[in-house]
């Protein structure tokens, strides 16, 4: 048991924190609930800059962009759907030995520019909503950590009604402390 304490101390002492500003890269893949077009498994790239204000404690505040894109379909047309998110929210992490899970939520806003291959283009879109997050990061130093990140979006249905615009994020995570 004193074995097992010790391995436990060590892990705890040996593992990084996060605590400092933080830039964070993710890639993965944008599940939209889309009944009308087939809209699904978007690649989607992003770019987080997270903070951490003393007077905030354990909170930190985030700032993502992301962009999204895929092939559709959508009345005998095929075309190709690129968006952006803008995301603004705050997050709650606490370290556990070698790991740090994480729950944020926060305000969204959805921007999509759907075209057909015959250069026929729908009418772009803007709409607003909310989301929710969890995750979990791996420190790998000091100054870096891996991750795997689940956001939720609870968004409008654009005026046009071709994307109800709620679905997931599935995404890995790069972070750098500076």
């Amino acid at each position: 048991m004193k074995t097992l304490a010790t391995i436990l101390l060590l892990l705890t002492t040996a593992c990084a924190t996060t605590s400092k500003p933080t830039l964070e890269v993710s890639a993965g893949s944008r599940y939209f609930d889309a009944p009308v077009a087939d809209l699904n498994h978007e690649t989607s790239v992003g770019l987080s800059y997270l903070a951490s204000p003393e007077v905030l404690g354990p909170l930190e505040l985030e700032v993502s962009i992301s962009r999204f894109s895929d092939r559709v379909e959508y009345s005998g047309n095929n075309g190709r759907v690129v968006g952006a998110d803008l995301s603004a929210g705050v997050r709650y992490g606490r370290q556990f030995g070698c790991v740090i899970p994480y729950v944020g939520a926060g305000v969204s806003g959805t921007h999509v520019a759907p075209s057909t291959d015959a250069g026929v283009t729908w009418k772009d879109d803007t709409t607003l909503g909310t989301y929710l997050r969890v995750g979990i990061k791996f420190p790998l130093s000091d100054k870096a950590y891996i991750g795997f990140d689940a956001r939720y979006v609870d968004a409008d249905t654009f005026s046009h009604q071709l994307y109800d615009m709620d679905g997931e994020v599935l995404s890995v995570t790069f972070g750098t402390m500076h």
